[in-house]
């Protein structure tokens, strides 16, 4: 029998793949024929011998026709030749069967595997281009990564030439050194002589330095406490009447000292006085006014501490207008208030720095 011959074609990576189970493929199917066409003629011969077994029946048939019939001889004759006209009939039919069931057997079995071939190669082909399609893919990150790696080593020469030249610069700077330190050790000797006599004049120094320390500090008690002053000074700016429970305004300053700008701001937009820095305070408030038994009062964190009183005495048709005081001494601590307000719920307030109020810091 021919072997099966090959079927595909062998121009690129699917026909390597198909050629390198070709010949495994042949022998297979090669040997599969063999196996069913010696099945089919196991099955033949045994069809013979049934013929054969047939054939010695006949004989034996045959004999005792000779036995009984006696002269009809020519009649079994005729017979026999019949049955072997009939034998040979039947092996040529018997071996035009084999053939044609070995060519079908052949065609069939070849057409299975040339469809499974077909299969194949379309399998191999779909593969093959994913292949393709991950190598060119991979080039192309090849040729990234090699233009990446040439950059990375013209920056490297880059650096390596920069290195280079600061190399030589420091060696260069080096040498300066050298020479540098060969110059301060020959002027060693002069520097220790130098420090001697520099230490004598250091200790002379610190006397005098102690001197000056105490001084200093002296100086510093003083600006410390000159910063811990508070003092402040404020006229009633023009004549007005105000009702109670109002606080009388004194925006016009003459004196402050140890006040923020934004504590004497507030303090003349509403006449309240807010302590920054501890102490004992001195607060001195006089008022004119033209009311009868007009007085007023000083608050802290508006809690009454001291009033004022006075009296008008009115003679005909004389007015004496009388000042009234009040002062008081107090302990504020940071964040308290003070205020003025009048004891009645109308009061005329003269102007023109004829009523302030004063507040001093005393310790």
């Amino acid at each position: 029998m021919a072997p099966l011959m090959a079927i595909v074609d062998t121009t690129n990576i699917s026909s390597h793949i198909v050629r390198s189970i070709e010949k495994p493929l042949r022998e297979m199917i090669n040997a599969t024929i063999e196996y069913k066409v010696n099945e089919k003629l196991k099955e033949d011969i045994v069809s013979i011998k049934i013929l054969g077994n047939v054939n010695n029946k006949f004989d034996a048939l045959q004999q005792k026709m000779d036995e009984h019939i006696g002269d009809n001889r020519n009649q079994l004759t005729g017979v026999k030749q019949n049955f072997a006209t009939l034998e040979k009939e039947m092996e040529e039919r018997i071996k035009q069967d084999i053939v044609s069931l070995r060519k079908e057997i052949e065609e069939r079995v070849a057409r299975e595997i040339r469809d499974k071939l077909n299969n194949l190669t379309r399998t191999v082909c779909i593969e093959n281009k994913d292949l393709d399609e991950k190598l060119t893919k991979l080039i192309n990150n090849v040729d990234v990564m090699q233009s990446d790696l040439k950059e990375t080593i013209v920056s490297v020469d880059n650096n390596v030439t920069n290195l280079a030249s600061q190399l030589k610069n420091h060696l260069t700077s080096l040498e300066g050194f050298r020479s540098n330190l060969q110059e301060l050790t020959v002027n060693t000797s002069t520097i220790q002589n130098a420090t001697g006599k520099l230490k004598t004049t250091t200790d002379i120094d610190k006397g005098m330095l102690k001197v000056h320390a105490s001084k200093l500090k002296d100086i510093n008690a003083t600006v410390m406490d000159i910063n811990l002053r508070v003092s402040l000074f404020g006229c009633v700016e023009h004549t007005y009447t105000l009702t109670s429970p109002s606080t009388i305004k004194f925006p016009n300053i003459k004196t402050s000292e140890g006040i923020t700008v934004q504590r004497l701001t507030s303090f003349e937009l509403n006449g309240e006085f807010v302590c920054d820095v501890p102490g004992l305070y001195h607060i001195y408030v006089e008022i004119q006014s033209y009311d009868k038994y007009g007085f007023v009062k000083i608050s802290k964190n508006n809690i009454e501490l001291m009033l004022s009183y006075r009296y008008t005495y009115i003679t005909g048709v004389l007015k004496f207008t009388y000042s009234n005081a009040a002062f008081v001494l107090t302990k504020l601590q940071e964040g308290d208030t003070i205020d003025i307000k009048p004891g009645e719920k109308i009061m005329h307030i003269n102007g023109q720095n004829y009523s302030h109020i004063t507040i001093v810091k005393v310790t």
